[in-house]
């Protein structure tokens, strides 16, 4: 499989009258927002905007050091601006370590009480280097105890 580029870029929620103005970091994947990819709509990126304790959780989801919340096994990964709560809908990826390599696949919409609602099967899978998407992510993990 063909490795994709992995980075995280600051984003600002586009909002209406009555919503939380957050900012947040966007998956790039290859160049591209996963955001736009995926047209998340009103979501928003699981780092860059929460309480430092779950981020640092979050980080340890996408590393695959913790087990997914959700029974899909998917991990959340552009969740509610106002809540960050998966009962109100996430799209969410399989992310699973190899030796060399991070493979994002099955993304899907999903919420805890529903299950799987929607799934992007036009959208991955991706593979990422090892030691580059882990070396992004412990950064950002650093960042936060700072």
């Amino acid at each position: 499989m063909k490795q994709s580029t992995f980075e995280l870029k600051q984003k600002k929620r586009e909002v209406a009258a009555g919503q939380t103005e957050r900012d947040f970091l966007d998956f790039i994947v290859d160049g591209k927002s996963l955001h736009e990819i995926l047209e998340t709509s009103d979501l928003i990126g699981c780092l860059g905007w929460g309480q430092p304790e779950i981020e640092k959780h979050t980080i340890a989801q996408l590393l695959a050091k913790e087990l997914p919340e959700p029974e899909s096994g998917r991990v959340p990964i552009y969740i509610c601006p106002e809540c960050g709560d998966l009962g109100c809908g996430a799209v969410t990826a399989r992310i699973d370590e190899e030796a060399d390599s991070y493979i994002w696949s099955d993304f899907a919409f999903e919420n805890n009480y529903e299950g799987t609602i929607e799934l992007y099967s036009e959208v991955g899978p991706f593979s990422f280097n090892k030691v580059a998407y882990s070396k992004i992510l412990k950064k950002r993990r650093t960042e936060i105890a700072a």
